[in-house]
């Protein structure tokens, strides 16, 4: 039995996978095309972690606590992680692309090298906060600030 959430529409579903492939398993609410694997790690502690180059694209990470954790060169494309907390985390080379980061924080986060292109409420308060430098790629409407190398 596996509990997934389909953000974009708010859906909630208990899938029963007995007897099937979960990898070629299609929910009834999604189309073959749209078919994704969604890592829902909403509210999960770990702070501190080892995620270096681990792969969480479209993962949900609502508030997460990933405090001090090592997520240097991670895939975190499209993630949706409101309320997530990334401060002091080493997040250096890391593709956050696309990611959804209303209320996240970055309090001494390593930003340097990572993708920000395309991040979805992402503010300058929020990359203040953070130690980026000349090779972080920031959304168009946001500048890179003064107190980054």
């Amino acid at each position: 039995m596996l509990r997934r959430r389909h953000v974009e529409n708010e859906k909630n579903q208990t899938l029963n996978y007995e007897r099937v492939d979960a990898l070629q398993a299609t929910p009834n609410w999604q189309a073959d095309f749209e078919l994704q694997k969604v890592i829902d790690l909403r509210e999960v502690d770990l702070r501190g972690a080892n995620l270096e180059l681990s792969s969480l694209k479209r993962a949900i990470l609502s508030d997460a606590h990933l405090e001090g954790a090592n997520l240097s060169d991670a895939h975190l494309e499209r993630v949706y992680a409101p309320g997530a907390r990334f401060d002091r985390a080493d997040l250096r080379g890391a593709h956050l692309e696309w990611a959804y980061l209303a209320y996240a924080t970055f309090t001494k986060a390593q930003i340097q090298g990572a993708d920000f292109r395309g991040a979805l409420v992402l503010t300058q308060e929020q990359l203040e906060s953070a130690d980026g430098d000349e090779k972080t790629q920031l959304p168009p409407t946001l500048h890179r600030p003064s107190n980054w190398r």
